[in-house]
């Protein structure tokens, strides 16, 4: 490759990276300290809910406080993430043209490493600090519902360092082509749980509504019971290993919530509501037969099959079925399937940035962020109220 093209093609890239710190560090170089939308974000959220009642005194209260104090942790950390990475970014560059005729794209990953060592403990700081905020905020909005929220910590522990750093990585430059490259080929985005800490995997694996994968990791749960039914709600990616040799890599097959809700008694039969298409294939295998239910715009997108017509049927009413698809364009998801069976419905949504409310490249006193929270626990909680209307849940022991 010549070497005029070399340059080119790295001081483009600087270019382009020095773009994005810039419009991503500068943009708050002081903390802001002043609540954001004060009190018009939470009404909309607390409409027609009354279990929300001491939302806005704990939201003033108890988060407002907590959060300020958050953010000045947050903006120190950016000025200091800012000047290592301007130097960091310098010294990578430079490492990255000398290297570049030698090493071809391995001088990029070069370079990247040379930024991450320089940028290493303000990113870690960075990251701590929008987690603290993110269990601060959810755990609070869980408490005022009744349920609980277990982090990733909680879950599996502390992470490695190495762990860490890629979550850390991730959260800062994890919007850049080649940074989103590294940590996918080199799977330097962290890990969870090797294996899913409630039942709802065994119960979407049991009709492959999942597909195939090799690695499963599992990331914010909450847990409690409404209505008399127990449920869990889990974050959960998916991964499976593609290509060979120098282009193997690990691709992400599923990324999105896992939920399970467990009722006061046992299914007659056997329902499952899964993509349109699917369910020819899967009436073969299992032996379930095609249920036609009345909500058109409902039965366009999806198969529901189903061992007993007249329960399945009943499940799928079209305000029932409204829920599921509203469950669907809250969380901005897509793919919605799921299983009825024994005393259980399990559901698996494909969707990206659920709860992330520790986002720290903006102001943390924001009441959006409480808000959002209470908006998608509504949505869950919308869903298992729906279904608690049968009538066995009326006359339950």
């Amino acid at each position: 490759m010549p070497k005029q093209h070399i340059e080119n093609l790295v001081n483009g890239a600087a270019d382009a990276a020095k773009g994005h710190y810039d419009a991503y560090l500068e943009k708050d170089g002081a903390p802001q300290l002043e609540v954001v939308q004060t009190g018009r974000r939470l009404e909309e959220a607390l409409a027609g809910r009354p279990e929300l009642t001491h939302a806005r005194k704990i939201w003033f209260d108890l988060l407002v406080p907590a959060l300020r104090s958050h953010e000045v942790e947050r903006a120190s950390a950016r000025r200091a993430f800012k000047e290592r990475a301007i130097s960091g970014g310098a010294v990578g560059i430079v490492v990255g043209v000398v290297t570049m005729y030698w090493l071809g794209f391995l001088a990029v990953i070069l370079g990247a490493g040379i930024f991450s060592a320089f940028t290493y403990k303000q990113a870690l700081e960075l990251s701590e600090i929008g987690a603290r905020s993110k269990k601060l905020i959810l755990s609070s909005a869980c408490e005022l519902m009744g349920f609980r929220y277990h982090d990733h910590r909680e879950m599996n522990g502390d992470q490695t360092s190495s762990s860490k750093s890629g979550n850390a990585l991730k959260e800062i430059i994890g919007s850049t082509a080649v940074t989103r490259k590294l940590l996918n080929r080199f799977d330097l985005s962290g890990g969870g749980h090797e294996r899913c800490p409630t039942p709802a995997m065994d119960a979407l694996e049991s009709y492959k509504l999942l597909g195939d994968f090799d690695a499963q990791s599992y990331d914010d749960m909450i847990t409690g019971e409404r209505a008399g039914a127990r449920f869990s709600v889990v974050e959960a990616t998916l991964k499976e290993w593609k290509g060979s040799g120098k282009s193997r890599r690990l691709e992400t097959t599923f990324q999105g919530l896992l939920v399970h809700i467990e009722y006061p008694e046992r299914f007659l039969g056997s329902t499952v509501i899964t993509r349109r298409g699917k369910g020819r294939k899967m009436k073969r295998k299992t032996g379930l037969q095609p249920v036609d239910i009345v909500a058109n715009e409902f039965s366009d997108d999806f198969d529901v099959l189903s061992n007993d017509q007249v329960e399945a049927r009943a499940l799928l009413t079209p305000d029932r079925l409204l829920r599921l698809i509203a469950m669907e364009t809250r969380f901005k998801g897509s793919d919605i399937q799921a299983v009825f069976e024994d005393g259980h419905l399990t559901m698996a949504l494909s969707c990206r940035d659920l709860f992330e409310v520790g986002d720290v490249k903006s102001g943390l006193v924001d009441e959006s962020r409480f808000a959002i929270c209470l908006d998608e626990l509504g949505v869950i909680c919308d869903v298992v109220d729906g279904y608690m209307t049968r009538e066995w849940a009326a006359r339950r022991v």
